[in-house]
């Protein structure tokens, strides 16, 4: 009889909010995309000029990385 083959799991512990990154991109579902205080701070660098109205609504909704 032939032996299954061995599957190798690899565990990355992610981190997917940081201070840097207070979105995650892995879940849409994810609170952190109404956190109004972060939302704040995106709209901050908005009104800094640091980025751009589409870049914040991306980067709010985690399509950048």
């Amino acid at each position: 009889m032939k032996e299954p083959p061995t599957i190798y799991v690899i565990s990355v512990d992610d981190i997917y909010h940081t201070d840097e990154r207070p979105f995650c991109y892995t879940d849409p579902d994810c609170c952190c995309h109404e956190d109004q205080e972060s939302i704040a701070m995106v709209n901050a660098w908005v009104q800094q000029g640091l980025m751009t109205q589409e870049e914040a609504t991306n980067f709010i909704l985690g399509r950048t990385f």
